[in-house]
């Protein structure tokens, strides 16, 4: 006779309590056994949906419950058999553990938003530094321009003053050696 398959909502994750009965059993539980003929543990789940918090019977040779030895001498010479057996003790999930996981959605759901919020804050700061950036260019380049207009200004304003330097030079040298009022 094959074993019943394995249940499909079994758990991802788990709390190993061993050889310890949770407070909260039904009265008159008793310790179940699996196919392959062994007392199952009472686990709890840890996922976080709609069995979070719900204790369960689990075969102690389940396939996926195995630690992972250290060292490869610590390997048993034969492999226990494996069995997936589980059954779950609790058939509802209890009102704390859905506020655990409706509170764990709704932080998750507000860091989302907060991460959310965040980058929309970076991009318009993004935008804002742009534009103070940009304006900046322009204010150094109106002021370069206006250095550059001041400067060809007094470039100007120093060619004629030399231009009439020397033109008063050529008509000193064309009167006579002394100013005009000594003569």
């Amino acid at each position: 006779m094959a074993a019943p398959s394995a249940p499909k909502d079994k758990p991802r994750k788990w709390k190993y309590i061993a050889n310890r009965w949770p407070n909260n059993f039904p009265e008159g539980t008793q310790q179940a056994r699996c196919w392959c003929g062994d007392l199952c543990v009472p686990k709890r789940c840890d996922d976080w949906d709609d069995k979070h918090g719900r204790w369960f019977w689990m075969c102690p040779n389940y396939a996926y419950d195995k630690a992972k030895p250290k060292n490869p001498y610590d390997y048993p010479p034969s492999p226990p058999p494996l069995c997936s057996f589980v059954e779950w003790i609790d058939l509802e999930q209890d009102s704390h553990h859905k506020s655990e996981v409706t509170y764990e959605e709704q932080r998750k759901w507000n860091h989302m938003f907060e991460l959310i919020r965040e980058e929309e804050r970076e991009k318009k700061l993004k935008i804002v530094r742009e534009k103070q950036r940009l304006e900046k260019e322009k204010k150094e380049q109106e002021l370069k321009d206006l250095h550059e207009v001041e400067r060809e200004k007094k470039r100007e304003r120093d060619c004629r003053a030399r231009e009439e330097a020397e033109a008063e030079e050529d008509a000193s040298k064309r009167k006579g050696k002394y100013p005009r009022w000594t003569q």
